[in-house]
């Protein structure tokens, strides 16, 4: 079992500053990409694709100008070790990643080719039949062509109930 991990500002100043050598005050792509999160999701045994780091880099750059700053980068890993030591607040910060992961053009929607790509790249390819009964069963808002982060979650959630089960 994970145990708590605490961390203070000065932590993540530290982490920052090696990160940024140079001293610029904020982070790029390639710097996010190369000395921080690849490294970091590859020891938990994933290989991210430049599109999910891209994602991740994404979520800390809250003011949009293309790069991390250091309040950024707290704010962001504080949320992110936060979500670490919860359980339901993890579930919720790998929804909203697999969400934008998911959503390729980047409309708010998941379409069933889009969660079909996603599925099968990750290897669960799904048939017609089994895309559709999944989105009927987590349509809360009448479209089920398509799915929002909640629907998301409520197939995830589902998924987990199925798998438990049939363990049993």
């Amino acid at each position: 079992m994970a145990e708590n991990v605490e961390w203070n500002d000065a932590k993540f100043d530290l982490v920052f500053d090696l990160m940024d050598p140079e001293g610029t005050g904020k982070l790029s792509f390639n710097d996010v990409k190369e000395k921080f999160l690849a490294k970091a999701l590859r020891r938990m045994g994933h290989n991210p694709t430049d599109t999910e780091i891209e994602q991740y880099l994404n979520d800390m750059d809250t003011n949009r100008d293309g790069f991390v700053s250091k309040s950024e980068f707290k704010e962001w890993n504080k949320g992110f070790i936060e979500a670490f030591n919860n359980p339901e607040k993890s579930l919720q910060m790998a929804v909203k990643i697999m969400f934008r992961a998911c959503d390729l053009n980047a409309d708010g929607r998941i379409s069933k080719d889009e969660f079909r790509q996603f599925m099968s790249k990750n290897g669960k390819a799904l048939t017609d039949d089994e895309l559709t009964l999944l989105f009927t069963i987590a349509d809360k808002d009448g479209d089920t062509s398509t799915l929002n982060l909640e629907e998301l979650l409520c197939i995830l959630r589902v998924g987990k109930l199925f798998s438990q089960n049939k363990k049993k």
